[in-house]
């Protein structure tokens, strides 16, 4: 995936922090949270969406580990960040799970 602006970026990573939490990993999601929070180019839906869900992370962390994982957003670079997602997701993987079969009609 080609992510061209800002605001696209914040989108996809809003999407990944609910991804995050579902996987058992609520700090990394709060992070991701206090970035698009945070952000400039951020959209207010992005935001308001995730404010039901940071909610939700704040119950299961302690206060320093909530806040910890706010002010790391707050200080993360989106690009940096964009390209740590982008690794961990293993693009070959991603792409070969999603690409359909092509069946051979020669022979």
């Amino acid at each position: 995936m080609q992510l061209e602006t800002a605001p696209q970026a914040l989108e996809a990573l809003a999407c990944f922090a609910h991804l995050q939490q579902q996987a058992g990993q609520p700090e990394e999601a709060l992070t991701l949270i206090g970035l698009i929070q945070h952000h400039p180019s951020s959209y207010q839906e992005s935001k308001d969406r995730l404010a039901g869900l940071e909610t939700e992370l704040q119950t299961v962390l302690s206060l320093e580990q909530v806040q910890a994982a706010l002010v790391r957003g707050q200080a993360g670079e989106l690009w940096g960040i964009v390209a740590a997602v982008q690794a961990e997701l293993d693009p070959s993987y991603v792409q070969s799970a999603f690409r359909p079969t092509v069946l051979s009609t020669a022979g």
